[in-house]
């Protein structure tokens, strides 16, 4: 059983016609997505896509990737590092995602009506985005 499972762990697979070396991903956890605990998994053998932290859409454009601490990552493990985008708005969430691609990263995921602290609510964004009632292009409440 475990050679069986081992081998289907390792199996490549590919998505949207990107290859993922195996089966094993790193899913998006907050707090545990920084670049640190990324390197730790890679020595153990490492996973086949990561995400990383979650990303503020207006902080991405201009982040510095060298101090932050969700917006970073090791050259190598950009083919497999997916990005993580939390925005209220397309002209938010457009330059940010525009900076990942750049960067190189494997894709990117945005976020727009995400669970959030109530904090979040006041500036129009996570669970506020739920209170205006029009639905936009992608099903996502803006």
């Amino acid at each position: 059983m475990t050679k069986t499972l081992t081998a289907r762990l390792n199996h490549p697979l590919s998505i949207g016609g990107k290859p993922v070396a195996n089966r094993l991903w790193l899913a998006p956890m907050a707090g545990l997505g920084h670049v640190a605990y990324r390197e730790v998994l890679d020595d153990f053998g490492g996973c086949g896509l990561m995400f990383t932290e979650m990303c503020s859409a207006r902080a991405v454009p201009t982040e510095n990737r060298k101090v932050s601490p969700v917006f970073s990552w090791r050259k190598a493990e950009l083919p497999r590092l997916v990005c993580q985008i939390a925005g209220a708005t397309p002209d938010e969430l457009i330059p940010a995602a525009r900076r990942v691609e750049d960067e190189g990263f494997s894709a990117s995921t945005s976020t727009w009506a995400a669970p959030c602290p109530v904090s979040s609510t006041k500036s129009g964004r996570g669970t506020a985005q739920g209170t205006t009632g029009r639905i936009g292009r992608s099903g996502s409440r803006t």
